[in-house]
C-alpha cells in the first residue's frame, strides 16, 4: 500500500465506480473498522476516528484509543452526502454545492468516502486523524478493497 501519493480525478472517479457493494450490513461495517484499525497499526501508530453511516443511521463510531475528537468526522460525511462524491473528490474537482462554504458542517478534504451498494449512495465512511487527508482516503479506499476482495466483489 502507498500513502501520500498524488492522486487524480480519473484515480477518484474509478474508485467511486468500482467500489460498490451488493450487500451491506453491520458485520461489514466492523470489518471495515476492523481492517482500518489494522492499516494504521501496522503503517502508522496514530489513532483515528472512523465512522459508518447507511440510510442516515450511525452504524459504527470509533474513536481508537488516543484520539481526542472527531469534530472532521461529520463534516467529511456531510460532504459526501451533499455531493454524492468522497471529500477528496470535492476538492480535487472542486464541486461546488449549497453551503460549501460552511466550514462548521462541510470539509472539502479527504477522508470522506460514499458508501454506494447497487450503484446507489446510500450513506458513507469517513476516517479522520491521519496528518494528511489523503492518507484518510487512502485508508478508506484500502478498507473497502480488502472487504469486496474478500466477498470475490472485486
Amino acid at each position: 500500500m502507498q500513502f501520500l501519493e498524488k492522486i487524480d480525478v480519473s484515480t477518484l472517479e474509478a474508485e467511486e465506480r468500482d467500489l460498490v457493494f451488493t450487500k451491506f450490513n453491520d458485520q461489514t461495517a466492523l470489518q471495515f473498522v476492523t481492517n482500518v484499525e489494522a492499516l494504521v497499526n501496522e503503517h502508522f501508530q496514530r489513532p483515528v476516528a472512523i465512522r459508518v453511516i447507511l440510510d442516515h443511521a450511525i452504524l459504527v463510531d470509533v474513536m481508537m484509543i488516543g484520539r481526542i475528537d472527531n469534530k472532521w468526522i461529520p463534516r467529511k460525511i456531510n460532504t459526501v452526502i451533499a455531493t454524492k462524491h468522497s471529500s477528496l473528490s470535492a476538492y480535487t474537482k472542486k464541486i461546488s454545492f449549497k453551503g460549501m462554504n460552511d466550514q462548521t458542517k462541510y470539509a472539502i478534504c479527504g477522508g470522506g468516502f460514499p458508501l454506494i451498494i447497487n450503484h446507489q449512495i446510500r450513506g458513507a465512511f469517513a476516517v479522520s486523524g491521519m496528518k494528511d487527508h489523503l492518507d484518510d482516503h487512502r485508508l478508506i479506499v484500502s478498507a473497502i478493497h480488502e472487504i469486496l476482495k474478500s466477498k470475490g466483489e472485486e
